[in-house]
């Protein structure tokens, strides 16, 4: 459980990164790009990394696109 202290995601650095709820639960999610040679992943409730593409993106955003 996070009580508001920095903690370590991964060992690499990101190139980009944006937090949102993305499953709606209540709780900030993570997106991070890791660059060409990782791709894109998300941290999911302080416990899961799920990968999202194979390729860096120039750009990251997170929105409310459905209204919920």
């Amino acid at each position: 459980m996070n009580d508001g202290a920095w903690v370590k995601l991964h060992r690499l650095s990101p190139e980009l990164m944006v937090t949102g709820d993305l499953d709606g639960n209540g709780k900030d999610d993570t997106v991070i790009d890791f660059g060409a040679t990782v791709g894109l992943w998300k941290w999911m409730n302080d416990g899961a990394w799920v990968k999202l593409h194979g390729l860096s993106p120039e750009n990251l955003a997170i929105g409310n696109l459905d209204g919920r």
